[in-house]
């Protein structure tokens, strides 16, 4: 018999139950108990400075001066009622949160102009991940356009035994959990690369099939090459390159400049 907790979280994490907007909750960092990796601890809402102690560590004397406006579900901005129509999704993650720029320098509100939108944009998430949260955020809002930001297709969230969905980052320092690390090693040491590209074909066929399923008109991306490639080659849809061109605070993640050129060609799209 599989334990009931098990179970409990099986049904947590299934797009197909997700009815209201907390369920969304279940996909953060934050649940999921990512601490050893991050400093995303914030469950409520609130203004936090950083985004994590990286961003924090990493900043040091700026220009900018912002804060980040995390909402009751554990993402950032503020969410639409589910009763709305024409709402504007976006999906991805930490280039997709933002980290290192303020709102209104973001792709995301400036293609959204005051409409109604959902920033669904988590740090560290892999494609997988992002198809799990955008088949369950569909079920739940009424979305017309989704921009989906697709990370690089080597990242994969693996499930361990406390039932955590944790993200697994080739480039990330150790997991301090024996059981992930362990497992982020096997998986780059013996797992073949097709196996990757084989689980980034399941999923964007998810990401596919769902937007067709809800009739949601939607507009693909990456800021990897490789991903970008992979995904004109297996939906036959086209994906737009996020070329960096400068860097936010943290001096890693895209910056004002980067974000705007990127609005410029979702504009394009629309």
């Amino acid at each position: 018999m599989i334990d009931n907790n098990i179970l409990q979280e099986l049904g947590h994490r299934s797009p197909l139950l997700a009815k209201q907007p907390s369920d969304m909750f279940y996909y953060t960092n934050y649940y999921n108990n990512v601490h050893d990796k991050s400093n995303f601890d914030i469950p409520r809402a609130g203004l936090y400075k950083f985004a994590d102690i990286y961003e924090e560590a990493r900043t040091g004397n700026t220009k900018y001066n912002f804060s980040y406006y995390i909402n009751d579900i554990g993402y950032r901005e503020q969410y639409p009622d589910p009763s709305q129509n024409n709402i504007l999704g976006f999906f991805g993650c930490s280039f997709t949160f933002g980290i290192g720029v303020p709102t209104e320098d973001t792709f995301y509100y400036q293609l959204a102009r005051n409409r109604p939108y959902v920033n669904f944009g988590d740090p560290s998430a892999s494609i997988n991940k992002i198809a799990l949260m955008f088949s369950a955020a569909a079920n739940i809002w009424k979305m017309s356009t989704a921009v989906i930001t697709l990370p690089s297709w080597s990242r994969f969230s693996y499930t361990d035994k406390m039932n955590n969905f944790v993200p697994i980052v080739a480039s990330d320092p150790p997991f301090s959990v024996e059981e992930t690390e362990q497992v982020k090693q096997s998986l780059f040491k013996y797992f073949s690369d097709q196996f990757f590209y084989s689980e980034v074909k399941n999923s964007l066929t998810l990401i596919v099939t769902t937007a067709r399923l809800h009739n949601i008109k939607l507009t693909l991306g990456s800021w990897d090459l490789e991903t970008v490639e992979l995904t004109k080659i297996t939906t036959g849809l086209d994906c737009i390159f996020w070329k960096m061109i400068d860097t936010g605070r943290d001096k890693v993640h895209p910056g004002p400049k980067s974000h705007f050129e990127y609005f410029n060609q979702l504009r394009e799209k629309e």
